[in-house]
């Protein structure tokens, strides 16, 4: 009895393992790769500001905690996602639809209101916003391919 409920359970992972998509997997490791360098350029963009430009202390906190928020948000929302993806889930996905809405805000805030924004900013941002676009799509596709 016991072999037939691990055999059972072996059979439903491998179901749902079979059901994942590849597509979604390779843009959301590519989205992983540029969260991190974006937010790299940005950290040494920063640097760049503050030494150039007159920047207040005030300032200067609010756009690095907004940052770090982006950077946590973004990370955790992929990592939710590939999880996901690779156990067929619909929550985990779906959540991390819900979470795409924080770091569309955090990146719209250094697109347009951070106290300076450059015009590599800006061309970061709109690969940010394509990449995550993709990545949106791919999303509502496995979604309904999902049992």
């Amino acid at each position: 009895m016991w072999n037939l409920k691990k055999k059972t359970i072996f059979y439903i992972l491998l179901f749902r393992m079979a059901q994942a998509r590849v597509e979604l997997a390779f843009i959301l490791y590519f989205a992983k790769i540029y969260t991190v360098l974006f937010t790299l350029m940005e950290l040494g963009l920063f640097i760049y500001k503050v030494l150039s430009l007159t920047y207040s202390t005030s300032q200067i906190v609010i756009d690095v905690l907004l940052l770090t928020c982006f950077f946590t948000i973004d990370l955790g929302r992929i990592s939710v996602a590939q999880s996901g993806n690779k156990t067929a889930l619909r929550g985990p996905v779906g959540v991390s639809i819900a979470l795409t809405v924080a770091t569309v805000f955090c990146s719209l805030y250094f697109y347009l209101w951070q106290t300076y924004v450059l015009h590599i900013d800006q061309t970061m941002i709109t690969i940010y916003w394509a990449l995550t676009g993709l990545g949106i799509l791919m999303k509502f596709v496995a979604l309904s391919g999902f049992a």
